[in-house]
């Protein structure tokens, strides 16, 4: 073998063994990647998780977990895994490449309409409170706003502002049950009594309410009867 063929040999063995520990290092030190897609339903009322993984090695596994809670994934094909969920929560998805290599990433999910409506307000006079509807996500279902008087009574609103959100009623029987839901069907429930409804039996201490436009809230976490506050005049 001549001399100058020897020293080629001898390149091609040396570039051989770089080649092939590049190989070996990058299939065991490559991290797997993919993308991650949230697509929010109709209605608030759901969130469907599309995870894509895009690596040039095959995949181990997919997981994901929602609230720490594992979520069943459907392989849609050799790359697409999909999930639909219906709360919120902190959403982590973790992939692993068949060398043991992992990749992880989080998503907080707050679309989900899951919240009652917040009811807020005063009553103004004996017999009419005034209230402050609010609700960020679905908003508020007007038709279906309603009320339970101290008589037992089924009332609609007196008037509604919508741009306000701002809602009366006009009420007897010295209380009002206010029902308010949201346009996927969260409930809430406040209830608003008059200033004479404070020596009544149905006043409820452990509730905070609005009665004639003072704020009052018992300390006393116990169901006893309604003790009016002497004044140090």
């Amino acid at each position: 073998m001549q001399p100058h063929t020897k020293k080629l040999h001898w390149l091609f063995y040396i570039l051989a063994f770089i080649v092939a520990n590049v190989i070996i290092f990058f299939c065991v030190t490559a991290q797997p990647k993919f993308s991650l897609r949230l697509e929010n339903q109709e209605e608030f009322k759901s969130v469907t998780i599309h995870i894509q993984t895009k690596g040039i090695l095959p995949t181990k596994s997919v997981t994901a977990t929602l609230a720490n809670q594992p979520l069943a994934l459907e392989k849609v094909d050799r790359n697409h895994y999909t999930t639909t969920v219906k709360d919120n929560g902190t959403l982590l998805v973790n992939v692993t490449n068949f060398n043991g290599m992992q990749q992880s990433r989080f998503e907080n999910i707050v679309t989900i309409d899951n919240a009652a409506p917040t009811i807020t307000g005063e009553v103004t006079k004996e017999g009419v409170v005034t209230l402050l509807l609010d609700d960020s996500q679905s908003g508020i279902n007007y038709d279906g706003l309603y009320g339970i008087d101290g008589n037992g009574h089924r009332l609609l609103p007196t008037s509604i502002d919508h741009d306000n959100e701002k809602v009366v009623f006009q009420y007897s029987g010295g209380k009002i049950d206010v029902h308010a839901v949201d346009n996927i069907g969260n409930e809430s429930t406040t209830t608003f009594y008059d200033k004479d409804a404070k020596n009544s039996n149905i006043y409820n201490p452990n509730i905070e309410y609005d009665i004639g436009n003072v704020k009052e809230q018992s300390k006393d976490q116990s169901a006893q009867a309604y003790q009016p506050t002497k004044s140090n005049d």
